[in-house]
């Protein structure tokens, strides 16, 4: 993260790119030594690129995690489990991290991917799927002899799902080594984005040595370890009200309640708290900003890809400074888009809508 001093220093450069050390020392009145140190931490985080302070004007949104398949059973009746069913099978790309930087992408972000792909139809499915949509996934591992990642849900008769077989083999190559050989990759993004496929030893790898601002954003569904060490390095933390009381040992049942757990994460190192309620909307929360945002945005749908919407929205407006309060209400725009797309996501969520829903200034092609 980047500090109020290398800030101030970051602003000057960008006034006057060819300005000097020993100007920099007299505007800030510290020693040039120490103004070398602050543009080498710039230069290390990819603010400032080479000697002649050469700006990173085109930031980039680092996703690290899960990219699978789903196939989805929608049975026609119910069952006891021990009966044969006629009904609809359907195989769809998913994986928070894949889902995530795709609804980036649209949202005009530039997005570099880091998971894991087999050596099957599958990755190519999800390979080109990514291609398609703008996605950088030259920092993803294509291994060969290896199957995608791949999840089998039964559809219950009230809509939702039952995750009744998984497939993650794939995620244990996201190792430490190999992230370690990605690290300046991940280390100059805007922000980077980790989902909790990635396995929790190389979790910590990341909470170590990136400096990027970190977003964490564990899934019900792929959480295999308690959560607890993950939540004090990341500066992003968005988990649901289940979630956050696993993590606290209690129950969570009104609003006084979430509030008083999200105080109590707060004081164990994020910046800011993302927290998506039962009943639609979001509490949002840091040390300066506190609320409960409403949802109007429909019937709220059992799918990973209406909390991976959220995600990306929260991480859109994070990036633009939008601050903890509003980059949650992107969230809420984002997922409510996706909410009420019925399968043309593409189509409703991208930068200029988002910028009416918010109210802020549209941007004109080439800005």
């Amino acid at each position: 993260m980047i500090t109020d001093r290398e800030r101030q220093i970051l602003g000057w450069i960008r006034e006057n790119p060819s300005i000097t050390q020993k100007e920099l020392a007299e505007k800030a009145r510290i020693s040039r030594s120490s103004v070398a140190v602050h543009v080498s931490n710039l230069t290390r985080k990819g603010a400032i690129l080479g000697r002649r302070y050469i700006l990173q004007e085109s930031p980039y949104i680092a996703v690290v995690g899960a990219a699978c398949i789903d196939v989805i059973g929608w049975p026609e009746r119910d069952a006891d489990g021990t009966e044969q069913l006629e009904g609809t099978v359907r195989s769809v790309a998913s994986g928070s991290a894949r889902s995530v930087a795709q609804f980036l992408a649209h949202l005009d972000r530039q997005v570099r991917l880091v998971s894991v792909f087999g050596d099957d139809a599958n990755a190519e499915r999800l390979m080109d799927g990514c291609r398609r949509d703008g996605v950088d996934i030259s920092d993803s591992l294509v291994s060969r002899g290896l199957e995608t990642a791949s999840n089998v849900y039964m559809t219950r008769p009230n809509g939702t799902r039952r995750l009744v077989l998984r497939d993650a083999k794939a995620f244990e190559l996201l190792t430490a080594d190999y992230l370690a050989a990605h690290l300046d990759v991940i280390d100059r993004a805007a922000v980077c984005v980790v989902d909790s496929s990635v396995p929790p030893e190389s979790r910590s790898f990341l909470w170590q040595n990136v400096h990027a601002p970190l977003f964490f954003a564990p899934s019900a569904t792929d959480r295999r370890q308690p959560l607890e060490d993950d939540l004090q390095r990341p500066e992003l933390v968005k988990l649901d009200v289940r979630l956050l009381g696993e993590v606290l040992d209690r129950e969570l049942r009104d609003r006084a309640s979430i509030r008083t757990a999200a105080d109590e994460l707060l004081s164990r190192g994020p910046l800011a708290l993302f927290i998506p309620l039962d009943e639609g909307g979001m509490y949002c929360a840091s040390q300066s900003e506190r609320a409960f945002l409403p949802w109007a945005g429909g019937p709220i749908p059992q799918s990973n890809e209406f909390s991976d919407a959220m995600t990306a929205g929260i991480a859109w407006g994070w990036v633009q400074d939008l601050g903890v309060r509003r980059s949650a209400q992107a969230g809420l725009v984002a997922a409510s888009a996706c909410a009420n797309a019925r399968g043309a996501t593409r189509v409703s969520l991208n930068d200029r809508s988002m910028r009416m829903r918010l109210g802020m200034s549209v941007r004109e092609p080439g800005e």
